[in-house]
């Protein structure tokens, strides 16, 4: 990677510490044990929910020429537009207001192509994106773009290969 995560020497000692203790106590999971950590997510969690949604070939071609024609990407419209809904859901209800995550395509950022092989090429970024009701939805894409491309400038994208340092299990 370009830039690979740094850590400091006290979160290096924690973690070496963490490590050695989840060694002596020689956990496993199961098949059946991911299986019932599942389950019991759900349970707990059942306002959490997964929407698919999918643009026609048109809409899609419309779309991308529209970004295109106002120098915005379709994830800062897609972006835009979801914040505009969340707006005119939640109105006054703050609970998860700004904060947004983003994921993060990290092929095109290593030093070395990888070409097409099957790995872990994705990372994370969680932005405040403020609501811009006043704008219209291209000036306040533009807005969102902005923002977006900022945050991902200032953020090592690779910072979750800290994990590495972990305990393999």
């Amino acid at each position: 990677v370009p830039t690979p995560p740094r850590t400091g020497s006290i979160m290096r000692w924690i973690m070496g510490l963490m490590n050695k203790k989840w060694a002596r106590g020689n956990h496993r999971f199961s098949e059946e044990d991911m299986k019932q950590l599942h389950k019991t997510f759900w349970e707990k969690n059942q306002n959490l929910q997964i929407l698919a949604w999918e643009l026609d070939q048109e809409t899609t071609a419309a779309l991308v020429a529209r970004c295109r024609e106002e120098k915005v990407t379709v994830n800062s419209a897609l972006w835009n537009a979801f914040l505009t809904a969340q707006e005119e859901v939640q109105r006054d209800r703050k609970a998860y207001r700004k904060r947004s995550a983003l994921a993060i395509n990290t092929r095109d950022k290593l030093k070395v192509e990888v070409g097409d092989v099957l790995g872990f090429y994705a990372s994370s970024l969680t932005v405040n994106l403020p609501i811009q009701t006043k704008y219209s939805f291209w000036d306040s894409t533009r807005s969102v773009h902005g923002i977006l491309n900022k945050n991902l400038a200032k953020t090592n994208v690779f910072r979750m290969l800290v994990a590495e340092k972990m305990h393999p299990t």
